[in-house]
């Protein structure tokens, strides 16, 4: 299955961390804290992941089969590192203040940026 951490601010001087799952079947929404999803493999219709607002998404050996891999906008942080992004056409889109970083992932499509986005490791043309 599929594990998500989610860490939020617990006052002065911590975090705490929660695992989640993620059945890798629909879109994973995340909107504030910071979650972490690791060894998923994810058949997604739609797009497989959005991020908004203030999320921190860290991926690790995630794969993603979805017309769009990862959907970022508002000041999220998406961090992918191994797995894979297979879309057509896009398999990563930033928009607002947002940044998603791909490392060490096979990635099967575009990156497209508007207002700000920002993606790295993944060519945009």
């Amino acid at each position: 299955g599929i594990y998500v951490a989610v860490t939020w601010n617990s006052g002065p001087g911590g975090s705490s961390v929660r695992a989640v799952k993620w059945d890798g079947k629909s879109t994973y929404e995340c909107s504030s804290g910071n979650v972490k999803i690791e060894g998923t493999t994810a058949n997604v219709p739609g797009t497989g992941v959005r991020a908004s607002g203030n999320c921190v998404l860290t991926l690790t050996g995630v794969s993603i089969t979805s017309p769009v891999g990862i959907d970022a906008s508002g000041n999220a942080k998406v961090t992918m590192t191994g797995g894979a992004i297979t879309s057509t056409p896009n398999a990563v889109v930033a928009g607002g203040n947002a940044t998603v970083t791909v490392s060490g992932a096979a990635v099967s499509g575009k990156a497209k940026t508007s207002a700000n986005g920002k993606v790295v490791g993944v060519p945009t043309k």
